[in-house]
């Protein structure tokens, strides 16, 4: 059975077989890909992201490719036109996806008459955003029909969508129950108004704003079972995370390469700008956070997940990416300088933007509500436990103890793993931190209790040093791989440029480490809301 790496890491064990042998893609597939990157990088950018992809038959191919395909195929379209890698992130995982996991037979042949459907997905408006608890579009059941009643904002595809996937709340909203949403399939209709929003990043991935005024549908548009929309919800946001966190790696790789060709033209004082010892220290940190970011995203992407944990897993990669795409675009605007923000005809400047790359990793919601998610649902096992017993007391032996059994097994999985090949990627570090994340997990539910809930600045930290520690055991599974490949020698450059993203990686642990230890979130909390009622500066100069 394959190891939960939420869970193994929150007990405080290393689950190094987890990524392990790292995934490849293997012939004729990876030649596919390489002849439709060289194609695509040639290609002029076309009105819209949809537009390339049905240019280069990606909707109708990638309809039979798995989740490593897809995966490359996602990071290669972000490298190329970010716009097409989210038009396409969401007609696969949130649109053809659940229609085949989750449709009725009908369903599947309705969408398979059409060549080929474009898919969209109506969940976000404009007062809750991604908040499901808050959704205020209602379908009203009537007969054997629904009367479907609301607008849906940032509709990805909705300008060239055939088919939407909407959620709505199909009981009205009373406090203390449960949203009751539900997932309905509808073919593009004149009911719908559908109108363009202009947006600052992403614009040419078809983004609209729908609105649905009495609009009637059948009883069969409902995408699996009534009231049980958040299955699918969930179902399709975990595949999205994977793809559009793929995206964002492949924008990486491109203002990486961007960067470098502007490095080896650009002089200053005299000699090339890449001459100087600050410039190449920071290539090196840019060049391994753009490593990490895509080993990450390539090797959640190599395992079939139960949907439980596709969900955990990739909160985290989603998580992980937005971080360290933000230093690599950091990094690029420090080695360009001025020339970073110019937008001149023919000026030098990243042919991806910054904000493109990072609105590829808030389209599910921000940072903020999925790191207290992943970290709740990944204690929730932990936390049922603590409920089931009886005394304080009890309570305190039980987790002392699978403390004691999940160490143990930790170290048996630890002397089987390591092989001669990983060592210099500070193995035993990564063994430390992740027994500290373990027992601090356990302090914290002991010490907090059904509080614990509540504790969202915790929740931010302990999944701060959770993503890291994953994008350092994926590395390391990387490396042990190409070694097992090419030999010592033939994987010495990766090696050393994964071993500068660990050293800035046990950086950032333990400045979270310590941020537990010294909280000043009371104090924060203070000049939040002192701030708050003041509604402007509060200092004069």
């Amino acid at each position: 059975m394959r190891e939960n790496l939420v869970e193994s890491l929150f007990e405080g064990r290393v689950p190094y077989e987890i990524y392990h042998p790292f995934p490849e893609l293997v012939e004729p597939s990876a030649g596919q890909l390489r002849g439709l990157r060289e194609n695509l990088l040639q290609a002029e950018n076309p009105i819209s992201g949809v537009e390339l992809l049905k240019r280069w038959e990606i909707l109708s191919r990638g309809e039979y490719w798995g989740a490593p395909l897809r995966t490359r195929l996602c990071a290669l379209l972000g490298e190329c036109n970010p716009s097409a890698a989210l038009s396409a992130a969401v007609h696969f995982a949130l649109g053809r996806d659940l229609v085949e996991n989750f449709g009725t037979k009908a369903q599947k042949q309705n969408v398979g008459g059409k060549n080929p459907p474009v898919f969209s997905f109506a969940l976000t408006e404009s007062s809750p955003g991604s908040d499901v608890s808050q959704i205020q579009t209602l379908a009203r059941q009537e007969g054997d029909d629904f009367v479907l009643s609301g607008q849906k904002d940032w509709v990805t595809n909705g300008l060239y969508a055939g088919f939407f996937i909407i959620v709505a709340r199909t009981q009205p909203m009373r406090a203390g129950t449960k949203p009751g949403l539900t997932t309905f399939l509808v073919e593009r209709q004149p009911g719908m108004r559908i109108e363009k929003l202009d947006t600052a990043a992403l614009s040419h991935a078809g983004v609209a704003k729908v609105s649905f005024d009495d609009l009637r549908i059948p009883r069969s548009a409902i995408l699996g079972d009534l009231g049980k929309g958040m299955r699918v919800i969930r179902a399709g946001l975990a595949g999205a995370r994977l793809l559009v966190s793929a995206a964002a790696a492949g924008a990486c790789r491109r203002v990486y390469n961007d960067t470098i060709s502007f490095l080896e033209e650009r002089r200053a004082f005299g000699r090339p700008l890449a001459n100087f010892p600050s410039v190449r220290a920071e290539i090196a940190k840019v060049l391994s956070d753009v490593l990490a970011v895509e080993t990450l995203v390539l090797a959640a992407a190599g395992d079939p997940l139960t949907r439980r944990e596709s969900f955990l897993e990739r909160g985290v990669v989603r998580l992980f990416v937005a971080d360290a795409a933000e230093r690599v675009f950091h990094g690029a605007r420090e080695l360009y300088g001025a020339r970073a923000f110019t937008t001149q005809e023919g000026g030098k400047q990243p042919r991806v933007s910054w904000a493109d790359a990072r609105a590829l990793t808030l389209l599910d919601g921000s940072d903020f509500a999925l790191q207290s998610a992943v970290v709740l649902e990944g204690t929730e096992p932990f936390r049922r436990k603590i409920a089931s017993l009886s005394s304080t007391s009890e309570q305190l032996d039980h987790l002392d103890l699978l403390g004691a059994q999940t160490l143990e097994r930790m170290r048996g999985k630890l002397r089987r793993a390591l092989s001669p090949h990983i060592p210099k990627m500070r193995m035993d570090e990564l063994e430390s931190f992740t027994t500290a994340l373990g027992e601090l997990v356990r302090d914290k539910l002991k010490k907090h209790r059904d509080y614990f809930v509540e504790m969202h600045n915790l929740h931010r930290r302990i999944l701060c040093i959770t993503t890291e520690l994953a994008g350092w055991l994926a590395l390391a599974s990387r490396v042990r791989t190409e070694a097992e490949k090419h030999g010592e020698v033939g994987a010495r450059r990766m090696r050393e440029v994964a071993e500068v993203w660990v050293t800035g990686a046990v950086l950032r642990i333990r400045s979270s480490m310590e941020a537990l230890d010294e909280n000043q979130d009371p104090t924060l909390d203070r000049i939040a809301v002192r701030a708050m009622g003041d509604r402007s500066y509060p200092f004069e100069g």
